[in-house]
């Protein structure tokens, strides 16, 4: 009986690895989702698919989901190169799902990076520099991303909302360099 006891609590753990829930202290940052959306996908369809964009609703200043909200999510999208695209979509205990769409309205190009965690919260700390610096506000409390490659190369998006979840403004940069490259409020 011990030893059924083990076997379970062994799979239990393992599953709990699996699903992204206690970990090495990365709660649901950028790194933690293309971790689970990369062995979703590989597992699912191979290791030729690549990442295209990605993005986040609900994130904190910290580039982890924002726990404040019911429902934060990661939102990666894969290519191969066809008009096939696959969009993953993890929700904040690890749990995803994977989506087969045709078409595209952005392309279907690499990103030139997959870039990480510390790449999302510098994105987020500059727009919300910017925002503050341009406004003399300070009532920007969690961020919508969106990372994409444009045919001039990669450009990242990041709305900044107020405590009640209400738009405030977007910032747009290139994820790169840092470089502002529109503001709007």
């Amino acid at each position: 009986m011990r030893i059924f006891r083990f076997i379970v609590l062994v799979g239990l753990l393992a599953l709990a690895c699996d699903l992204g829930v206690g970990g090495d202290g990365e709660l649901a940052g950028w790194d933690w989702a293309l971790a689970i959306a990369r062995d979703a996908v590989d597992l699912a369809y191979g290791e030729h698919w690549y990442v295209r964009s990605f993005g986040a609703e609900y994130l904190d200043i910290t580039g982890e989901l924002y726990g404040e909200m019911s429902f934060p999510e990661w939102d990666v999208y894969y290519s191969d190169g066809s008009e096939t695209y696959l969009w993953v979509l993890i929700h904040a205990d690890g749990r995803y799902s994977i989506f087969e769409l045709e078409g595209s309205e952005y392309g279907n190009q690499p990103l030139n990076s997959t870039y990480d965690s510390d790449a999302v919260a510098f994105w987020l700390r500059t727009a919300s520099r910017v925002y503050r610096e341009l406004t003399g506000l300070a009532d920007d409390v969690c961020y919508g991303l969106y990372c994409s490659s444009l045919l001039y190369g990669d450009y990242v998006s990041v709305d900044l909302l107020d405590v009640e979840l209400e738009w405030l403004g977007s910032v747009d940069l290139l994820p790169q360099t840092g470089e502002i490259v529109s503001v709007s409020f």
